[in-house]
């Protein structure tokens, strides 16, 4: 992923790239190259944001992608995985930064409160050397705070980027709520 406007992604399959994906931030949606766009097209079904089922022609790749998001509709919290191919493709790539930027992070000492979902950062690694050190002086100037460096790497970017997860889940609810009777909740500004 490249920019902060937009970004170009790579998408495999295994070790095989399968499409190039281009979000160029200017209001418009994001191209995906297929690297089979010149095989013949296949009939695939897709589901739209609205989980619609409906076909229509694409490359044998984006068919299979296709049909697996329908399989795992709604299973993946973690990318928020809507089966519309293209919301799908975004969230993942979105993720995916998220965790690489995570591991870059996690070289240094993080703690965070989980109730306010604060976070404090030390410039020194949380290894042998300094983990005693740093782990006295959290429990007295930071009582109820926890190691960010002791989870799991999906949680640690959950815990890190807390304000991003949230925000996109009420906007997406409020999609939902939008083509409901429900009451509509306001789309948070990001």
């Amino acid at each position: 992923m490249e920019g902060n406007d937009g970004f170009t992604a790579n998408l495999y399959k295994g070790r095989k790239k399968i499409a190039e994906l281009l979000e160029a931030a200017n209001g418009g949606e994001l191209i995906i190259y297929w690297e089979d766009s010149t095989a013949p097209k296949v009939a695939g079904n897709v589901m739209n944001a609205f989980d619609k089922i409906h076909q229509r022609a694409m490359t044998p790749c984006e068919a299979e992608l296709a049909a697996y998001l329908i399989e795992i509709k709604g299973s993946d919290p973690v990318i928020n995985a809507d089966a519309d191919m293209v919301i799908w493709l975004v969230n993942l790539t979105q993720y995916t930064d998220l965790v690489k930027v995570t591991k870059r992070e996690l070289k240094s000492a993080l703690f965070y409160d989980p109730e306010t979902h604060d976070v404090i950062a030390f410039k020194a690694p949380y290894d042998g050397k300094f983990k005693a050190i740093l782990d006295d002086v959290i429990s007295r100037d930071h009582p109820g705070y926890e190691s960010v460096n002791n989870l799991t790497i999906e949680d640690a970017t959950f815990v890190l980027n807390y304000d991003f997860f949230e925000n996109r889940e009420a906007a997406h609810q409020a999609i939902i709520d939008s083509h409901t009777d429900a009451a509509a909740m306001a789309i948070p500004k990001f």
